[in-house]
């Protein structure tokens, strides 16, 4: 069974702000084509969006950091 972790958590534990880190995994989405829901699984949409974070999707976000 696969694990996920909130786009909101993940944010708070990158130190960025939520939206910010929304903006980048919608670009990440996009280069990744069809692997992105590997790493990203969108779990609501609109003003409140939050997507659903992988292991992979963790290791790209914080290698992405260093």
């Amino acid at each position: 069974m696969e694990k996920f972790l909130s786009s909101k958590s993940v944010a708070e534990m990158l130190g960025k702000r939520h939206d910010n880190l929304l903006r980048a995994i919608r670009k990440y989405c996009e280069a990744l084509g069809e692997d992105a829901p590997k790493h990203f699984i969108l779990e609501r949409e609109g003003r409140k969006a939050v997507y659903r974070v992988t292991y992979l999707g963790c290791e790209l976000l914080a290698g992405r950091m260093i």
